[in-house]
């Protein structure tokens, strides 16, 4: 099982790697084409308005089908979706609509690849593992997002898109090679035998939701951690432009600073989970809430830096300990239909107010998106509270404490 894991680690760690070198090429590329905060805005919450169609049936997908099979043809889709753009580019096709397409296409691998991944890490391991195994595989691909928004910077700086595009496709092919090698081994499921139709076992997800009270705050306070990591780094390039007034190379080291503040929370997440004990979520939202009035009253690169550091620290501990208490409470069959409504909010809310946030940072400016998050971060250290006391929660986190 050591090798299990640390493969998966490594999948996580390209994947992501991946990921984050072709988010700050194309925002990059984007704000440094236009110039509109507001066409930015539309890339972040466009890119995922295919994804939110399709996450429902995708849950239902994995659910029914050999999830390691998922993963491949995810990062598959990825690395093609990556020559698409690079295609774009060498052609000079350079549209905002071949960009925003090439982008969509990623998104929607990405949202199979996440409920794919975590489904099967769920049925390869133990409950009392499974804190650990989510916190360590977040470490390794925040780390991995580090490095390649780092790299992505660097390379978008001095070497151009081209090589950033090429990067980013050889990463999602090199987490296929290692995700490969990973055995099937009994716990796996091999595909669900049922007559039951796809539109049932989709009400029937959205059903066991609806009757399960604790399910419910879990996914809006996830909900709230994406939107907050999701929104940081996707205004990340018109903040650097416009408050610190820095170039791209200075980009992607803030954006590795949110994947360095996101890679130490998960390295340290089963100590945070146990000092925090039942008020992890009051105590992951207050480091956010903290990390989110540097950013918006700062106006130098290190100041911001630490503000985002804390963000990502803070909404790594939201999603990735908030998670390992889901997949606890869960039953294994419907594992992949509750990741894919998790992240059916979570993209969805990125959908929706991204392109609001762009006009906010349009009209009064890019730091204001920071100043609107702590308000609505401010609402979950309350209702985080109130979950506090809840006798099933406690329980579950003590039985992984």
């Amino acid at each position: 099982m050591r090798d299990q894991a640390f493969a998966i680690y490594i999948c996580f760690f390209l994947a992501e790697a991946g990921r984050a070198i072709h988010f700050v090429t194309v925002t990059w590329m984007i704000y440094y084409e236009t110039e509109d905060p507001l066409v930015l805005g539309s890339l972040v919450g466009f890119g995922f308005l295919p994804s939110v169609l399709l996450i429902p049936w995708i849950g239902v997908i994995v659910d029914r089908w050999i999830r390691k099979r998922l993963v491949i043809i995810a990062l598959l889709t990825s690395s093609g979706g990556m020559a698409v753009f690079l295609g774009v580019i060498l052609l000079d096709h350079m549209q905002i609509g071949w960009i925003i397409g090439c982008h969509m296409l990623i998104q929607v691998a990405g949202s199979l690849f996440r409920p794919a991944i975590q489904a099967f890490v769920a049925e390869q391991f133990q409950v009392k593992e499974l804190p650990v195994i989510y916190s360590r595989s977040s470490a390794l691909g925040i780390l991995g997002g580090l490095l390649g928004a780092t790299a992505g910077g660097l390379m978008t700086g001095y070497l151009g898109v081209v090589v950033s595009a090429m990067v980013a496709a050889c990463c999602f092919l090199a987490a296929v090679i290692v995700i490969q090698k990973l055995r099937e081994n009994n716990g796996e499921r091999k595909g669900i035998p049922t007559s039951e139709a796809a539109w049932r076992s989709l009400f029937n997800g959205f059903l066991y939701v609806s009757r399960d009270r604790l399910m419910i705050p879990l996914l809006v306070f996830m909900f709230h951690g994406q939107l907050v990591f999701h929104t940081s780094i996707g205004f990340l390039a018109a903040y650097t432009m416009e408050v610190l007034q820095q170039s791209a190379i200075v980009h992607g080291w803030l954006d590795a600073t949110i994947a360095l503040g996101g890679a130490a929370a998960g390295m340290a997440g089963a100590w945070w989970w146990r000092q925090a004990k039942h008020h992890v979520v009051t105590h992951s939202f207050f480091i956010i809430v903290l990390g989110l009035t540097i950013v918006f009253f700062s106006s130098s690169f290190y100041s911001a830096m630490i503000g985002l550091f804390l963000i990502g620290a803070g909404t790594t501990w939201v999603r990735v300990l908030l998670q390992s208490v889901q997949q606890m409470a869960t039953d294994r069959a419907y594992h992949g239909r509750l990741a894919s409504l998790r992240m059916l909010l979570n993209q969805g809310a990125v959908t929706i107010s991204a392109p609001v946030f762009g006009f906010v940072a349009a009209q009064a400016g890019v730091e204001f998106i920071y100043g609107i998050l702590t308000v609505s971060v401010v609402f979950c250290i309350v209702y985080g509270w109130v979950l506090s006391r809840k006798q099933r929660f406690k329980r579950l986190i003590e039985m992984a404490a």
